[in-house]
């Protein structure tokens, strides 16, 4: 089983630019991903990613909020490269 909130502390610590770090901590929590993401729209959160080569990217990190037959929320969540729309 992959621990949600560690797995994204990781990737954070490593690729984000440091004046992000704690506003995605805040807004990546699952308290806040409850709130934000709705049934039919994607909850998204810009940020700045810091590549191991040290180039800097304008990146967003989305949510979808998916509900099974169940009624069982489930999330799914995605990285994509901005720049193109950021540095227009």
């Amino acid at each position: 089983m992959i621990d949600y909130h560690f797995s994204m502390q990781k990737y954070f610590s490593t690729y984000v630019s440091p004046e992000d770090f704690d506003h995605l901590m805040e807004e990546t929590s699952y308290e806040s991903i409850v709130k934000n993401a709705g049934d039919d729209n994607l909850y998204c959160i810009n940020y700045i990613r810091i590549n191991t080569d040290g180039q800097r990217n304008h990146f967003q990190l989305c949510y979808a909020k998916i509900t099974d037959d169940t009624g069982m929320a489930n999330f799914v969540v995605g990285f994509r490269n901005i720049d193109s729309a950021v540095l227009q």
